[in-house]
């Protein structure tokens, strides 16, 4: 009886994409006859599940193709050399450490997308390798582009005039100063000068300016001192 051989599924992937040359060694693809590699080669792939997914796996074969390719094999290997230090980075001090490092960065970075790439593709593909939204990246640009040294958010009042007033600003460093209110949180702070109409803020916004201003430390640094008077009784158990 002839003894047919049984190849495993992924051999016979690597033949319907045609990549059987650059993941199979030649020892290995000489030894299969070319009557089945002909059969696999003319596979109707719609007839098994999962053919929806083809057109995105081709995507990714033709890019596994160039990787692969011997004639940047030196590039390939500085790649995975490169991807792996990334991710022991990103594993090493966190994904929040990280994020937050590029943020103090922003400026240096905003400057750094820019001058290596041409395209929205590109600089798209650049924030999101850096964890970046193309959202906080159009931010960091505005806020570079209107840098003012004179706003407490550094945006220029004109180009961003929706900004907190100073006559707000200089009645939230007046209220947060009041050792009145030194052992008030912030929040109840806030309440009285929104209540008073002193001011339109948010508390959000409240929160914000004051942590810009420094203000927003401890609020029990200051104590009032309390009154402590002791006294006596005339005779034994008086009320």
């Amino acid at each position: 009886m002839k003894k047919y051989n049984s190849y495993h599924s992924s051999v016979k992937i690597c033949y319907a994409l045609g990549i059987q040359n650059h993941l199979l060694p030649d020892n290995f693809t000489s030894t299969i006859k070319p009557s089945t590699a002909h059969y696999w080669k003319n596979d109707n792939p719609h007839k098994y599940l999962g053919s929806e997914f083809s057109t995105s796996i081709n995507t990714n074969i033709d890019d596994l193709q160039i990787i692969y390719d011997e004639k940047v094999l030196q590039l390939k290997k500085m790649f995975i050399t490169f991807c792996k230090v990334y991710l022991t980075i990103l594993n090493f001090i966190g994904e929040k450490e990280f994020k937050a490092i590029i943020k103090k960065n922003r400026n240096t970075i905003v400057n750094l997308i820019e001058s290596v790439s041409t395209t929205n593709h590109e600089k798209n593909l650049i924030c999101k390798f850096l964890k970046i939204t193309p959202h906080s990246f159009q931010t960091w640009k505005r806020y570079q582009n209107y840098y003012c040294e004179f706003s407490l958010i550094n945006l220029c009042f004109k180009k961003v005039p929706q900004q907190i007033s100073r006559n707000e600003i200089d009645v939230l460093k007046k209220i947060m100063n009041n050792k009145r209110f030194y052992h008030w949180s912030i929040a109840s702070v806030w309440g009285l000068a929104f209540k008073q109409g002193k001011t339109s803020m948010s508390r959000g916004t409240w929160y914000r300016y004051s942590k810009i201003l420094g203000l927003s430390k401890r609020r029990n640094q200051y104590k009032k001192k309390r009154k402590r008077i002791s006294t006596r009784a005339n005779i034994p158990n008086e009320i």
